[in-house]
């Protein structure tokens, strides 16, 4: 089952009941597992036990089930660094025991938890980490090693602001103040998430649980008004602010569900005033005694994706203890994201943010070309986008996550060096552009706050026709991870920089993005008190801002079957036709290429070795109400 730890929300663990050998039987099974599904639907940790703790009804007792180890023969710390670096690993990951010699992406890490140990070790023992350290080193002996040699440095955390009547924006913020100002309705609005209750809910709990998270998350009773003609930001007292949760009973209603469905697509339409708030509501729909559907949303200057899921994590645990009449649990937080918002101001005003503006105006300096992709649709007065949804099967993500990791690289990397193939060869232009979304949560302290953090980073590489797909992908992981160590310069600062004008409708850096969901956003099922709480499908877990104004963008799920791919795309340029036969073109590529790794991108086919990828039209499922 998903366990959740203390990183970046779930791992896989499985728990065995039997008797024979361990050491064999998790082999056989890990061995049985990874020969039918990819990487990472396979448990990171088994644990193998000789009966299941039950609860008095009959179910497991999850509470009973004993902490997974890392599945190896123990290597024990062999000095104090050693010893700081597996605490860190440990609480990342979630694992109670790590040997020094286990590999960190072997016990379930990934890009994002590659980020927050490298926090941590700046945090805890002075040093700047890169992320391509990590996987050059990706053992805690061999990163040992790596440490030793660096020289230390300061740390500047986030600290408290003295109170005031007001606090600055966030850059952030005031691209989204700004894109509300000009009324940019496409982009930056309200963020909707959709929960189902399942059981006994108990109403009034539920409400007074929303009310202790405004009061815990400051963000979520600010309002934005302006100071003379600057954009500021305020935070109102917990008893001023309107915090509306309105109760909606669809119990004797026949077509409920239609209801449901509708209610829910007003919610992402109506509007939210930035300078009198709320900027947090929520609608309670009653289907009937056992089920109800909770709409919680939020405009994105108050909130991201992440943000989402420490709500949820909060709600779950509030509602719990307020049901079992105790007392809230949740300590204060020590930093609020007004104190963000001001670090980061400070940290892009000195020598650090002149750094990172350097590395972003050599990384994209010199004249960037728009995707030269001739569109086969008129272009309407009102830009306007739409989704195709296709799946790549376990198989060939599979395979292409090993692809991946022959060079050092994720799976995320692997599909972003074949969708830079694909549009080299659709475009033929060899300076290929694609964003990507970034937590923007780079320091510890930030990882259980709410708050706009998201940033979006432009990740460009040259594409020749003479290229071998291998060295392109070595190439793209490189830029990747050489991306990620400088994620907090913001993209709005970057284009005045770049002195690019910016034209509606279109994005300025570039006109593809990609977004690898990883476990942290997938959905993990929450109880609280005689409640499950799930979310419902269909919601942006990063922002939906992040995928306005591309002409394409892909958003890959991994999940038992393989990959769930979506791709947004512009449907004033490019018709429906146009983007089933990219999907199509895509899935041929990632099929040239695991059948040779050394293909030259010219000699790509683009369809002569086309998957069996199952393309599947947007849907809602009436039966998730």
């Amino acid at each position: 089952m998903a366990l959740r730890g203390t990183d970046d929300g779930a791992r896989l663990v499985a728990w065995l009941r039997s008797s024979h050998p361990e050491a064999e039987l998790i082999a056989a099974v890990r061995g049985h597992l990874r020969q039918r599904l990819p990487d990472y639907m396979v448990p990171s940790a088994f644990v193998v036990v000789p009966a299941f703790a039950q609860l008095p009804n009959g179910k497991l007792d999850r509470a009973r089930l004993p902490e997974p180890g890392d599945g190896l023969d123990h290597v024990a710390p062999a000095n104090a660094l050693e010893a700081q670096l597996t605490a860190i690993w440990q609480e990342v990951l979630g694992h109670a025991r790590i040997s020094t010699t286990a590999n960190f992406f072997e016990l379930g890490g990934n890009s994002l938890s590659a980020t927050k140990v490298a926090a941590r070790i700046r945090r805890d023992l002075r040093v700047k980490l890169e992320i391509r350290s990590l996987f050059s080193h990706p053992t805690i002996a061999s990163l040992a090693k790596r440490i030793a040699d660096t020289q230390p440095i300061d740390y500047a955390p986030v600290t408290p602001l003295p109170a005031q009547e007001h606090y600055a924006l966030s850059p952030a913020q005031t691209r989204l103040w700004v894109q509300d100002r000009l009324n940019a309705a496409q982009a930056g609005g309200p963020l909707p998430t959709s929960l189902l209750f399942e059981g006994v809910l108990d109403v009034d709990a539920l409400v007074r649980s929303f009310r202790a998270l405004s009061e815990r998350h400051e963000i979520l009773r600010t309002r934005f008004v302006l100071s003379g003609n600057q954009p500021v930001q305020q935070v109102l007292p917990p008893g001023e602010a309107a915090f509306p949760v309105e109760v909606i009973d669809l119990q004797e209603a026949e077509d409920r569900d239609a209801q449901a469905m509708s209610i829910t697509a007003r919610e992402r339409l109506a509007p939210m005033d930035l300078g009198t708030g709320p900027l947090f509501r929520v609608k309670l729909l009653r289907l009937s005694e056992v089920r109800h559907v909770c709409i919680c949303t939020m405009h994105h200057i108050v909130s991201d994706g992440w943000s989402t899921e420490v709500l949820l994590d909060d709600l779950s645990t509030i509602y719990d203890a307020l049901v079992q009449r105790r007392d809230n649990p949740l300590p204060a937080l020590s930093i609020q994201y007004k104190d963000y918002a001001g670090w980061l101001n400070r940290l892009l005003a000195g020598p650090d943010g002149e750094r990172m503006k350097e590395y972003w105006l050599t990384r994209l300096g010199g004249g960037l070309r728009a995707l030269e992709l001739p569109g086969d649709v008129e272009q309407p007065a009102a830009p306007s986008w739409k989704t195709w949804r296709f799946e790549l099967p376990a198989a060939e993500t599979t395979a292409l996550e090993s692809l991946g990791k022959r060079h050092g690289a994720t799976l995320f990397i692997a599909l972003l060096s074949a969708i830079k193939a694909l549009f080299y060869r659709r475009s033929g232009q060899e300076d290929i552009v694609v964003g990507t979304p970034v937590a923007g949560r780079e320091l510890p302290e930030l990882e259980s706050q709410v708050g706009p953090y998201l940033n979006v980073l432009a990740l460009r590489d040259r594409v020749a026709g003479d290229d071998r797909f291998d060295t392109l992908l070595t190439r793209v992981r490189d830029t990747t991870l050489e991306a990620f160590s400088h994620p907090l310069y913001p993209l709005d600062r970057l284009l005045d920089d770049l002195r690019i004008k910016r034209v509606a409708g279109r994005n300025p850096l570039f006109d593809i993005g990609l977004t690898l969901q990883n476990q942290r956003q997938g959905a993990v099922d929450r109880y609280a008190g005689q409640v499950r709480i799930a979310e419902l499908p269909d919601h942006d877990l990063l922002g939906a801002d992040t995928e306005a104004a591309t002409d394409f963008w892909f958003l890959a799920e991994p999940h038992a079957e393989g990959l769930a791919i979506r791709v947004v795309y512009h449907a004033g340029r490019f018709s429906e036709a146009l983007v089933q036969g990219l999907a199509n073109e895509l899935t041929s590529v990632i099929g040239e290429v695991l059948a040779n790794p050394g293909v030259r991108i010219r000699n790509l086919t683009l369809g002569q070795h086309v998957l069996q990828a199952e393309a599947r039209q947007p849907t809602v499922e009436l039966s998730a109400f």
